[in-house]
């Protein structure tokens, strides 16, 4: 049952994880899309709107830390549900 729990790992790293780590950091992230040297540098950014610094006075690393601790309640919570389940028992190797 391991395809499963790759998939849950999957999805909750970058659909979970990842996000909310941006979110913590107020961090903007560059978009350019061509080198320098091809004209890229146009000064494209994703302008990160930091929730938890501008509404709770949070700092950035304090942000990512509870976005990563939030990705690890859930993934375990889906894991225990996953678990509870008992899907895992069925397969056969």
């Amino acid at each position: 049952d391991t395809r499963v729990v790759m998939m849950l790992t999957w999805i909750s790293t970058y659909g979970i994880r990842l996000p909310l780590a941006w979110l913590g950091s107020g961090v903007d992230i560059p978009l350019d899309l061509l080198p320098s040297w091809l004209g890229g540098g146009a000064g494209v950014v994703l302008p990160n709107p930091a929730p938890l610094q501008h509404l709770f006075d949070i700092g950035p690393l304090a942000g990512m830390w509870i976005g990563l601790c939030t990705e690890h309640l859930t993934r375990a919570t889906v894991f225990t549900a996953r678990f509870l389940q008992g899907g895992w028992q069925r397969v056969k190797v």
